[in-house]
């Protein structure tokens, strides 16, 4: 089987893929040591491949839709965040749990959610969009939300989280302009086996390379590793439901897809912004919150597939 061939069976089997590759970074925690370094690249590769692969002409429905669009964009970016903070005044939990749900609520969907809502039966194109523009307004959002508005303790200011946030996706999406304007898109397009093969290859170094000492902090305390866990898996349903019933007046499907993406959100492109003196447990947090995106569509693939239907 040639390597295209195989990418692409990876890419038909994604979740499965990936949250086999993040228990390959605790059985192996050498391996994810070793690539720990390429954290940084990998995600600067994912951002490049998802911008170059991104049909624009598919989000341009939802233009008609602005009210929609902007609603799930100010719940997800903004409201989200302020909600766990108050939420979080009732509930005590270790600060850099706290630190890192708050960063977890103000940050955009992951890259993979239109794919995904794809292929469980979700509004392809509405995750498209929120993820578009989540992606491009969150480097002013999230600073100034965290630092300013909710006094978060980051060990850096707000300018600087929006200059590394500013710098890695500008960067990326940049890149991605001058790719296009250099090959044209009927070249790209050609190139999709390959900028889907990068596309995956990015995502399974990033997945076994963020379990970097998780083993090992599961061996000297297990319950606290499954405690924040289990607070990854209950954040990401959480918002799932939540947004879900906010936007329920939309129809089951966009709802859905509404929930979907707040649920599912991508913290893996903080990990080169936020400084190494913060918290471990943001790190231990984000390395952990990898598994409800990776594992909860595949097991509730069939769940989305009833309620869609009932719409």
């Amino acid at each position: 089987m040639g390597f295209h061939a195989l990418t692409r069976l990876f890419s038909r089997h994604l979740t499965g893929v990936l949250a086999v590759s993040l228990f390959i970074g605790l059985a192996f925690p050498n391996l994810a040591t070793l690539l720990r370094p390429l954290i940084t690249p990998a995600v600067l590769l994912l951002l490049l491949a998802t911008m170059l692969r991104i049909d624009w002409r598919q989000s341009l429905h939802y233009r008609r839709r602005p009210v929609l669009l902007s609603a799930v964009l100010g719940w997800m970016l903004i409201a989200s965040p302020v909600l766990m903070w108050l939420a979080l005044k009732w509930i005590d939990l270790p600060p850099g749990v706290e630190v890192a749900l708050i960063l977890m609520a103000a940050s955009p969907p992951t890259l993979s959610s239109p794919s995904l809502a794809q292929i469980i039966g979700l509004d392809g194109a509405l995750s498209l969009v929120v993820l578009c523009v989540a992606i491009l307004v969150v480097p002013l959002t999230l600073p100034f939300l965290s630092i300013e508005l909710l006094r978060l303790e980051l060990s850096l200011g707000t300018l600087d989280l929006m200059l590394r946030l500013g710098g890695l996706i500008g960067g990326a999406f940049v890149a991605a302009l001058v790719v296009r304007h250099l090959l044209g898109s009927e070249r790209i397009e050609r190139s999709s086996d390959i900028i889907d093969s990068a596309l995956v290859l990015a995502m399974v170094v990033f997945a076994i390379a963020v379990m970097d000492g998780v083993a090992a902090t599961f061996a000297a305390d297990p319950g606290h590793v499954l405690m924040v866990a289990g607070i990854a898996f209950a954040a990401n349903l959480g918002f799932q439901v939540l947004a879900w019933v906010v936007f329920s007046f939309t129809g089951r499907r966009t709802a859905l897809t509404a929930g979907f993406s707040c649920g599912n959100r991508n913290m893996g492109i903080l990990l080169p912004a936020l400084p190494a003196a913060i918290w471990p447990d943001v790190f231990l947090f984000i390395a952990v919150f990898q598994f409800p995106i990776y594992m909860l569509p595949w097991v509730l693939v069939k769940v989305y597939g009833r309620l869609v239907k009932v719409d």
